[in-house]
């Protein structure tokens, strides 16, 4: 079988490092990073074919287990460049979707995130999504984005969206998450820009191990990795 890890970021590297280590000889990694930096950092790590391009550049890899980790990422990236960052993920995720459609690949995971519930004073038990002001922000074009793209999941039907929930942990970059912000604006004696009351973090080694237990599982659908 075919692990097509697309973005090898913070939590792609962390998902690819783990499928070395619990997949059998006859199981394959694919490893696709527009960046040099992530491909390099894990060639010494991890026994698998790596592309250095554009997911956007490539056909012919999409016919096994797909792992859509293709994304802009970042409070400040989100902050600067909204409009472009919703633009670019939601071409990615696009391509994506049509080539693991034509290649017919056996299941589908999409990097999701707990922002398509919007914020937590607009959501009741009949309310799954209630995104306000989309547009008018970087956190609801962001959120967008994403519930977009776990829309475009449905079409191919052994799909997971998971929505991921802060995830915090080994290989992150300290310019992207919330939890590196708040190190950094203390070391530099800022004030902590904590926009609410509480906060569900969750260890990158427990959001990995859950995403190779659902591959190895039934279920499709929606499903929060906190």
């Amino acid at each position: 079988m075919n692990y097509i890890i697309l973005g090898a970021g913070f939590i792609g590297k962390n998902l690819a490092i783990a499928l070395n280590k619990s997949l059998s000889q006859n199981d394959h990694i694919i490893i696709v990073d527009k960046k040099c930096e992530n491909i390099e950092f894990l060639k010494d790590k991890v026994k698998a074919s790596f592309f250095n391009y554009d997911v956007r550049d490539l056909t012919g890899i999409f016919d096994g287990i797909v792992f859509n980790l293709c994304a802009n990422v970042g409070v400040k990236s989100w902050s600067t460049k909204p409009y472009e960052n919703y633009q670019d993920n939601k071409k990615i995720t696009e391509y994506i979707i049509n080539r693991c459609i034509k290649e017919k690949c056996s299941k589908y995971i999409f990097a999701s995130t707990s922002e398509v519930y919007g914020s937590s004073d607009c959501i009741n038990e009949n309310s799954e999504f209630k995104l306000l002001n989309f547009y008018n922000n970087p956190r609801g074009l962001y959120a967008l984005e994403k519930l977009e793209g776990e829309l475009l999941s449905q079409k191919i039907s052994n799909h997971i969206n998971a929505r991921f929930f802060n995830i915090i942990g080994k290989y992150q970059d300290i310019e992207k998450g919330v939890v590196p912000l708040f190190i950094n604006q203390m070391k530099s004696n800022l004030a902590v820009t904590a926009t609410d009351d509480t906060r569900c973090f969750c260890d990158v080694r427990d959001c990995v191990n859950a995403l190779i237990s659902l591959v190895n599982s039934d279920f499709k659908g929606n499903i929060n990795i906190c």
